[in-house]
Order: structure tokens, then C-alpha cells, then sequence
């Protein structure tokens, strides 16, 4: 008796190893894909953190040498409709992104102090029932953005510039032409640009990214793909909280993870972090960036899906 059980254990042992070897091989293709039609809701977060040595440069009317600090936190929620067509601009074959903004909301924070809305109401929400319009290539990649109203209509135009900013680059990842399985890499490069429209500069990011296949998943029948991206970014933005009136210009690197259904071709969710030591910064009335200045910049953003409301 005791061989037998001593058997059917080594059996099912065998069993589950053959079963690990074969999940572990398991190779699937990554896309992202833009059906006509399909209507998708989304929440998104994120957070901008600015701090320096330099208070008595950056900050006007300070006269004495020491720290300051400035952040942003912010949330919006998307309802994102699919448009097969042209492009009416050039004419060309291409897919539209239309994204109907709401609840959005943020609040800034100038020396750990939260500024009220009569202080400083430059916020998201002159935004919410905004559209936003993404013309994208075969692959997906972003072409050109617009949007249906007129920044002259913002308080502060450069609130756009920081939306696009934020949400533009983290439309979607660079994905591998061939399929892949846990342990498998790739890398790919994201550009963006955008005139900061208070001033004669422009908004920038780009990154450098490497991916990572974490693991592959069964829900419902689709497969589920977990990757994990490291970044090179730089980054360059107009900063507008408070006192702060500054642009910033900087490298560093962040971590993130994405969660797509690859069956689908949906993006669960994504969360990004990054970091940026010893930035370029120069106050927006000035031409040159300050001397001897030491700052850094913590970015954060994150989506997850809320509905499918058309396939």
C-alpha cells in the first residue's frame, strides 16, 4: 500500500512538472488593437513632485538660500470610443481615439501646503466633457492629437500641454513582433512633443524602454500577458504650482507594469514610476537655467480598465 501512494505521488509530481514546463513555455502575441467601434471606460491617476536647494533663486521674493518643493496630484476618468477612417487633415488611412474626459480633479501643493481653489485654480476640471482625439498609425503609434475645444477657453492654456504630456506617451507600450512567453525581453523608444502654449518652449518626453514578460494567465478564456518595463526617460515641462513658475529639462529612470489582455487586445492597467535627479531649471521669466542648482522631479501615472461597454 504504502508503494502504491509512494507511486501515484511521484506520478502526479511528474504531472505538475510537465504541466509547469509546458505553462512556462507558453508563448502568446502582444498587441493592442483599435476595432471600430469598441467603447472602453478607464480611471487614471497621477502625481508630479518637484523639489530644490535653490528657494532664494526660484522662488520670487525668498532671500535666503534653502528648499522648496511643489507637487501635483491628479485623477481623471475616460470613455474611450474607436473610429475606423481617414484622417481629415492628410487625408490618409488612419484610426481615431476619441476620449470623453470626466471627474476630473487636482490639487497642488506648494511647500507641503495645499493651495486653495481661489489660489491657484488652474485645475483638470476646466477639462471634464472635454474630447480628445488620437490619430494613430497600422501599429498603433500616435500621429497627431487634437482636441474638439479651444485652449483659448482654459484659464490657463498650458493645462492642456500638461495632459497630453501625461497621458500621451503611456497610450500604449512598444510591443514585440513575435510572441513571447515568461523570461522573454524587447525593447522599444517613445517620442512625444507638444508647444507649451504659455510660453515660446515645448514639452518633451522620451523613452528608452526594456520590457519583460512576468507571466501569462487564463481568465474567461483569454490570455492575460503581465509585463514589467524599465525606462530611460527624458523629460522636459513647463512646472505651474504656486510660486513655482519654472521649466525643466532632465533624464533619469522609472519602473512600471503592464497588465494586457492579449486575446482582446486591451490594456487592463499600467503603473509607472520615474525619477529624475539634477534636472535643468530655469525660471519662466529668464532665459538661462539657474547655476549651481540641485532638484529632482518624481513622476508617477497609472490606468486600469473600469468597462467594456462595446467589444
Amino acid at each position: 500500500m504504502k508503494s502504491a501512494r509512494t507511486f501515484s505521488f511521484l506520478c502526479l509530481a511528474v504531472l505538475l512538472s510537465i504541466g509547469a514546463s509546458i505553462h512556462a513555455r507558453e508563448k502568446v502575441s502582444l498587441q493592442v488593437t483599435y476595432p471600430d467601434g469598441r467603447t472602453i471606460k478607464y480611471k487614471h491617476k497621477y502625481s508630479f513632485a518637484f523639489k530644490s536647494d535653490r528657494a532664494e533663486v526660484i522662488v520670487p521674493g525668498r532671500t535666503q538660500r534653502g528648499f522648496t518643493s511643489g507637487e501635483i496630484r491628479g485623477e481623471w476618468r475616460s470613455r474611450e470610443v474607436i473610429h475606423a477612417g481617414t484622417d481629415g487633415e492628410s487625408n490618409a488611412q488612419a484610426t481615431r481615439l476619441v476620449a470623453t474626459l470626466n471627474k476630473a480633479v487636482n490639487g497642488f501643493f506648494f511647500e507641503n501646503k495645499r493651495l486653495t481653489h481661489d489660489q491657484f485654480p488652474y485645475t483638470l476640471e476646466q477639462l471634464d466633457d472635454w474630447e480628445f482625439t488620437w490619430f494613430l498609425s497600422s501599429d498603433g503609434a500616435v500621429q497627431r492629437q487634437t482636441s474638439n475645444n479651444s485652449a483659448r477657453d482654459l484659464n490657463r492654456p498650458d493645462v492642456l500641454t500638461d495632459l497630453w504630456q501625461i497621458w500621451t506617451p503611456e497610450l500604449k507600450p512598444v510591443l514585440p513582433e513575435n510572441p513571447v512567453g515568461p523570461g522573454d525581453t524587447w525593447s522599444g523608444e517613445v517620442n512625444f512633443k507638444t508647444p507649451v502654449m504659455m510660453i515660446d518652449d515645448e514639452a518633451i518626453v522620451e523613452l528608452k524602454s526594456t520590457y519583460k514578460v512576468k507571466n501569462i494567465a487564463t481568465k474567461k478564456g483569454n490570455k492575460i500577458v503581465t509585463f514589467e518595463e524599465d525606462r530611460k526617460v527624458r523629460f522636459r515641462a513647463p512646472v505651474n504650482i504656486g510660486s513655482l513658475q519654472l521649466v525643466v529639462d532632465g533624464t533619469g529612470e522609472g519602473k512600471g507594469t503592464w497588465v494586457i489582455d492579449a486575446t482582446r487586445g486591451i490594456v487592463i492597467s499600467h503603473k509607472v514610476r520615474s525619477n529624475l535627479t539634477r534636472p535643468e531649471v530655469r525660471r519662466v521669466d529668464h532665459r538661462k537655467p539657474v547655476d549651481n542648482i540641485r532638484a529632482e522631479i518624481d513622476l508617477s501615472y497609472e490606468r486600469k480598465l473600469d468597462k467594456v461597454e462595446k467589444e
